[in-house]
């Protein structure tokens, strides 16, 4: 007896971001004795454009989905203006780190890519080197779905 995985499938999408963050703490803002917790700014926008870009290449496909997935996310920065050009192609070792970065992703994906992020089994997330000014701030995400069954011998 044994559980055999198979793969479900695949899926990929690119998303395009303004600025690249990392998540954010939940921010609380107190009027009138009443505590209001939110998502900051910057977070809100990031974790907004990837759900778009996912919604857009991908669908709503995999929403459901209950089975074990891994993820594979690149980060890839332009250099700010001001930067060198012949800094393009250094490694990325600012901030944010690619773990707060993974993580907004994660959330962003929650119930859109997979049913929840407990779902996850694998995950990887890795900077890329910097990109010239002018080529934008991406996010490259692939999912593998994994389905298990259960073979008696």
């Amino acid at each position: 007896m044994s559980w055999r995985t198979s793969i479900a499938g695949e899926a990929h999408a690119v998303a395009e971001i303004p600025e690249i963050v990392g998540k954010q703490r939940p921010r609380a803002t107190v009027r009138g004795g009443h505590a209001r917790i939110y998502t900051p700014r910057k977070t809100r926008v990031f974790e907004e454009c990837v759900r778009k870009a996912w919604r857009e290449q991908v669908g709503e496909e995999w929403a459901g989905f209950t089975g074990s997935v891994s993820v594979t996310v690149y980060v890839t920065r332009e250099l700010a203006k001001s930067n060198p050009k012949k800094w393009a192609g250094r490694q990325d070792v600012q901030k944010p780190d690619v773990d707060n970065v993974l993580k907004a992703v994660l959330d962003a994906l929650n119930g859109l890519a997979y049913a929840d992020d407990a779902h996850i089994t694998r995950e990887l997330a890795e900077k890329m080197p910097r990109a010239p000014h002018g080529s934008g701030n991406q996010i490259s995400i692939h999912c593998i779905y994994y389905t298990e069954t259960f073979e008696k011998e």
